[in-house]
């Protein structure tokens, strides 16, 4: 069990994490995967075909969606451990 010592930092841990996962979310949802940062898994290159079209490179919906429910989730524990968590003495 936790000590009421060590809540406070995890608890503020939990909230930069959560923080990284909702910024994260959020640039997943509203860039292409042709603009993402190169370090992110799923950036794609676009890709220009012999006649000189682009192919458009489409936003990874799932993967914001999926990082939202974890922001989400986060800041959750990190509510459950700030206000509600109780440890025995």
């Amino acid at each position: 069990m936790l000590s009421r010592q060590l809540i406070r930092p995890v608890a503020i841990g939990l909230a930069v994490i959560g923080t990284i996962f909702l910024v994260l979310a959020i640039v997943y949802i509203t860039m292409k995967a042709s603009s993402l940062p190169s370090f992110l898994p799923g950036h794609l290159t676009e890709r220009v075909t012999r006649k000189g079209h682009v192919i458009g490179t489409q936003a990874h919906w799932k993967r914001g969606i999926v990082l939202l429910f974890a922001a989400v989730a986060t800041f959750a524990l990190t509510w459950w451990l700030a206000f509600r968590y109780d440890p025995a003495d």
